[in-house]
């Protein structure tokens, strides 16, 4: 028997394909068309070209159009030797690798992707069944939408819960891609940044130190710094609100209702910067001495901390616009104040003290006039252990 196969990519890079594989480790049989179309075949190696071929491909056609060249060939079922891959039909699924290369000529690609293909019945009946999971350019879908009442993003159904609604944002824009019109060239890199770091600390002083850590929650319903309610992502849509709808009423929320534990983890803060063990919490609880919100401009409206115990507000981030040119209040731009408690003598509230089982409960606001994907909606904030316990390590 014989198989047709179709690979298409940018005109004057290489590209190709390498089929039973996941990863070049699994030492594929692939198939290469060079930056002027030519194609060979090739046995790769581990990260590594491998071998050319003896040739057992018959192009049928090449042609470019709009900046992609598309190639046509032909090649028996069955290879010339075990370095080739044997097609049959009684496959259901080939797994592949492909790339892409910066030149012309064979050589270190700049994009690689694992995939899948599917093999269909021609004119048979087929299930197309819906299912969590899924890939996006050969990456596992990841999506992070809570149960109710740790987040609303499932009750609600947004759509980044389930790759077959998902529109776009985070999980198609990853290292590597570039986002160019079809048919343009990938430009060569040409920036240089300089950044300049300067430091300040003070020598630990247990009498006039309090030691800190760091504590996050993702309104999807998990820790967005990690621990062990770790986000698997923390984007979520915006869908637009129907025609006609004034702007003030054009609202969206998303709601998360949990407990301070959730964003604990036992852990240790010689190797984990964001360590925030819960068997250092003692009956005083931990202070909370910073809140800032993480909220995409110009869509947010605002993000809420209630203590759902005594249903006071913690902390309400707005964000501000500029009027100026001096720092923090530039014209133009959205700046989101955090919220900070600490010394009265300083002009501060006396932080909020939260223990392990406090209810908390977070609110956010975003317009809704026009559709947003890929925006957050996250707390990043210090809290302190209070008073300071003898710390786990």
């Amino acid at each position: 028997g014989e198989v047709n196969i179709t690979l298409k990519g940018a005109n004057g890079k290489w590209f190709g394909v390498g089929f039973g594989a996941s990863t070049m480790a699994d030492l594929p049989y692939a198939i290469i068309v060079d930056g002027h179309g030519s194609v060979t075949e090739r046995k790769l190696a581990d990260h590594d070209p491998g071998r050319e071929l003896p040739p057992t491909v018959q192009v049928l056609s090449s042609s470019v159009e709009g900046g992609q060249r598309t190639v046509i060939m032909r090649r028996a079922t069955q290879g010339k030797t075990q370095d080739y891959f044997m097609f049959s039909a009684t496959q259901s699924q080939i797994p592949f690798i492909n790339a892409i290369g910066g030149s012309a000529d064979f050589g270190q690609h700049v994009q690689r992707a694992p995939s899948t293909i599917s093999l269909l019945q021609q004119g048979g009946a087929t299930c197309v069944c819906r299912q969590r999971g899924g890939t996006i350019d050969g990456f596992s879908f990841a999506a992070s939408c809570g149960p109710w009442p740790l987040s609303d993003l499932e009750r609600t159904k947004n759509p980044t819960c389930d790759i077959s609604t998902y529109v776009g944002g985070i999980q198609c824009c990853r290292d590597g891609n570039f986002l160019l019109d079809e048919d343009q060239e990938i430009p060569d890199h040409v920036d240089e940044v300089f950044f300049k770091w300067r430091f300040y600390f003070e020598d630990w002083d247990p009498k006039r130190h309090t030691q800190a850590v760091h504590l996050e929650w993702a309104l999807n319903g998990c820790d967005s710094g990690g621990g062990h309610m770790g986000c698997r992502a923390i984007e979520y849509d915006v869908p637009q609100a129907p025609p006609d709808t004034p702007p003030e009423e054009a609202v969206h929320t998303v709601t998360s209702h949990f407990t301070a534990d959730v964003m604990f983890t036992k852990c240790n803060p010689r190797t984990n910067a964001y360590c925030a063990d819960p068997r250092n919490v003692t009956s005083a609880g931990v202070q909370l001495v910073m809140a800032g919100g993480h909220c995409h401009a110009p869509a947010c409206l605002s993000l809420e901390l209630w203590n759902e115990d005594t249903e006071e507000l913690l902390c309400r981030i707005t964000p501000m616009h500029g009027t100026g040119d001096s720092a923090q209040d530039e014209a133009g731009y959205l700046w989101l104040p955090h919220c900070a408690w600490g010394d009265a003598a300083q002009g501060l509230r006396p932080p909020p003290v939260l223990q392990l089982g406090t209810r908390l409960r977070s609110l956010k606001r975003s317009n809704s006039t026009y559709y947003h994907y890929g925006v957050m909606a996250i707390w990043q904030m210090r809290g302190a252990f209070a008073p300071e316990p003898p710390f786990f390590v």
